[in-house]
């Protein structure tokens, strides 16, 4: 019999297993997730849903390797295998959210638009490596069809926050990551940038997973849905169209 390669549409990219998770420096260790568990394939597009303190944030954060259960696991399955160390998960993934574009507001690093594209290749906030005329190359193509060229010579805190937004969102397609995790992706978007986006994120082959709360949107680009509540997850199939019916 033969085996399917693990880089096929509909093979694994993330095992969620068994999983429970507080936030780091939480004295009293109150756990925001409870015995998660969720696998995602690659292709696969999802709606993330829960109320407010869900812990969807909590969710992608954890996905992108940014923090570490405290019971289970999450297993990454890349081209070299099976891999639970963080760094897998920053590997395989690209996050776009507003703490993330926060932080730059706040921060105010001197950075040109055109730095803060080429930092994607590293997932690092700012600049440290030269970069070589390929990776130039893929954000210029990056910014030309997101029509934000005028934008890579701009300095980051002079822009505005739409324009950040698609600057963002520009660090997170450029190097076509096995998943994209998207917190609130149209924040500050106009029309002609959000039906770009959609249009994209749809035709899109690899792992979408979107928190969202535009309607149209979701319906545009998700075909399954995943919904948070008290901790637990439950798994829906069909757009938010259809999970809205099925409730």
């Amino acid at each position: 019999m033969e085996t399917q390669s693990p880089l096929l549409p509909g093979s694994p990219l993330v095992d969620i297993e068994d999983l429970s998770l507080f936030l780091p420096g939480d004295a009293r260790q109150k756990m925001i997730l409870h015995h998660i568990d969720w696998h995602l394939c690659r292709g696969e597009h999802h709606l993330l849903l829960g109320h407010n303190g869900a812990g969807k944030t909590t969710l992608m954060r954890l996905m992108h390797g940014l923090l570490w259960p405290a019971e289970g696991r999450i297993v990454w399955h890349t081209s070299e295998g099976e891999e639970t160390s963080p760094i897998a998960g920053r590997a395989v993934s690209a996050l776009v959210s507003p703490d993330q574009q926060e932080n730059y507001q706040r921060q105010r690093w001197y950075i040109t638009g055109r730095e803060l594209l080429l930092t994607a290749f590293e997932d690092t906030p700012l600049l440290y490596t030269n970069t070589s005329e390929q990776r130039h190359a893929q954000v210029e193509d990056m910014a030309r069809r997101l029509r934000a060229l005028d934008l890579l010579d701009r300095m980051v805190p002079e822009v505005s926050q739409g324009q950040l937004r698609l600057l963002l969102l520009g660090r997170a397609l450029v190097r076509q990551p096995d998943l994209l995790l998207l917190d609130e992706p149209t924040n500050h978007l106009d029309m002609e940038t959000l039906q770009w986006l959609e249009n994209y994120l749809a035709a899109y082959k690899g792992s979408v997973l979107v928190i969202s709360h535009d309607r149209y949107f979701l319906d545009h680009v998700c075909t399954g849905i995943v919904e948070i509540l008290m901790g637990a997850s439950e798994q829906y199939n069909g757009n938010y169209t259809r999970y809205i019916a099925q409730r």
